[in-house]
């Protein structure tokens, strides 16, 4: 199978977000610092170990090297601050020589 993927890796890293505010969807002003990503990495995943009620990841994304900004959903009336964890991060990076304008067959 021919891939435009020159690595997909999972890391783990200590992140404590900041307090989300009550019913928004925001990106944290702290960026998690998640060793060995780099820019024009892809963050796939953001996996949170433990269910914070109300709180969601919406999204993420490898905004410098060594530096992924995370977005929350917080469905609650007020807000949610959900402490220090280890978090695993899905990632990949896109091989810069092969980057087709079309899906591969």
């Amino acid at each position: 199978m021919q891939t435009n993927l020159s690595r997909l890796y999972a890391v783990q890293a200590s992140y404590n977000p900041g307090s989300i505010a009550a019913n928004t969807v925001a990106a944290d002003g702290a960026a998690a610092s998640v060793p060995g990503v780099r820019s024009g990495d892809v963050c796939l995943a953001a996996v949170k170990p433990t269910q914070s009620a109300g709180l969601g990841v919406a999204a993420a994304r490898v905004t410098a090297d060594g530096a992924v900004t995370v977005s929350f959903v917080n469905a609650t009336a007020a807000p949610i601050d959900a402490g220090a964890e280890v978090w695993t991060f899905i990632v990949a990076s896109p091989d810069p020589s092969f980057l087709p304008s079309t899906v591969p067959a």
